[in-house]
């Protein structure tokens, strides 16, 4: 019994020194994107720097690289917390996301520029997400973004000569009450008007109107939804999403 009770000790301090270094890394994450926001340094989690004379990397660059690489690990560690309540704590305070108390982002979701990012009152955000919010993206009130939706504010120019995003970005603005069903892609400078659903495995190109329906690759207008739309989510999930 006494082995028993060595072996369980053992496994509880690893654990709770596992939490601790998580908990030391969201604290050095808050201070990197603290910097962000008020300008002290220059983009970490989503520049793309032109290396136009050579490729050699100098010493801050793999510093920049190093640093982007670990706000990337922390936020994706962060999506598989099981208690909602813990990642939405984290996801206000250590990434300073501008989240509404009673929103919800389920599990599994990836983060890029997370002080960026604004979630309204009863927005849902599904499993597997990933929310760029590198121009700006704006989910507004009891919007509904189903699993696997992928949100994009940047992308490469391909008519660019150093394949910079130079022009090809924008931010991204969901309507209120607007769905955006499973597997759906935006692509960045789209705005989805209020009420408007985008059916399953859509590719987003371009602005949809209100209270429309949209369905296939590109996006077309496929439909009319009902303007009288009167429901509000209250931030309802299971303990374990």
């Amino acid at each position: 019994m006494r082995h028993i009770y060595d072996v369980v000790l053992i496994i509880t301090i690893l654990y709770f020194v596992r939490l601790i270094v998580f908990a030391i890394g969201l604290f050095v994450c808050r201070f990197i994107i603290t910097a962000l926001k008020r300008k002290f340094t220059k983009k970490i989690d989503t520049e793309h720097e032109n290396k136009h004379n050579s490729n050699k990397k100098t010493l801050k660059e793999t510093i920049k690289n190093a640093v982007r690489g670990f706000v990337r690990y922390m936020n994706v560690k962060t999506g598989h917390i099981r208690s909602n309540h813990v990642r939405n704590f984290i996801y206000r305070n250590f990434f300073l996301v501008r989240m509404a108390q009673c929103a919800m982002i389920r599990s599994g979701a990836v983060m890029r520029a997370s002080h960026n990012l604004q979630i309204s009152k009863g927005a849902i955000i599904g499993f597997n997400a990933i929310l760029d919010a590198t121009n700006g993206l704006r989910i507004g009130e009891n919007a509904n973004i189903s699993e696997g939706v992928w949100i994009w504010t940047e992308q490469h120019n391909v008519n660019d000569e150093w394949f910079s995003c130079k022009g090809a970005g924008g931010p991204v603005v969901i309507g209120n009450r607007a769905w955006i069903s499973s597997r759906v892609v935006i692509l960045p400078g789209v705005t989805i008007g209020e009420g408007a659903v985008v059916a399953a495995g859509a590719v987003v190109t371009k602005n949809i109107e209100p209270f429309s329906i949209y369905g296939g690759i590109p996006a077309k207008k496929i439909g009319e939804r009902n303007r009288d739309l009167k429901y509000e989510f209250a931030g309802n999930y299971l303990s374990l999403n």
